[in-house]
């Protein structure tokens, strides 16, 4: 497997402005790709077949690993939901924000 290094990436994938994604992936031997872009060809692509990195949504992602994980899970989610700017609970499942 080549991954060059000159910044012109030739990967199979739909959208050519992914293919950095694709790069990154194979360079730094990851596991998995974690996307939400349909679009991108990334689930089919034999580059990331051959060096055996898996396309995976964010929801599976984050069910993964609360699963094999538990506390570390339950301590990212207080987390974010502790991050500034980001919709409560609340205002996520009835479209309001707090004081409005």
């Amino acid at each position: 497997m080549e991954a060059p290094k000159s910044g012109e990436y030739h990967y199979d994938v739909k959208d050519p402005d992914d293919a950095h994604v694709v790069h990154a992936a194979i360079i730094g031997k990851a596991d998995a790709v974690v996307t939400d872009d349909t679009r991108s060809g990334m689930e089919t692509s034999e580059s990331l077949c051959a060096a055996s990195v898996e396309v995976v949504r964010p929801y599976r992602f984050a069910a993964s690993t609360v699963i094999a994980h538990p506390e570390a899970g339950h301590r990212a989610i207080v987390s974010l939901a502790r991050w500034p700017g980001l919709l409560t609970c609340h205002e996520s499942l009835w479209g309001v924000r707090s004081g409005s």
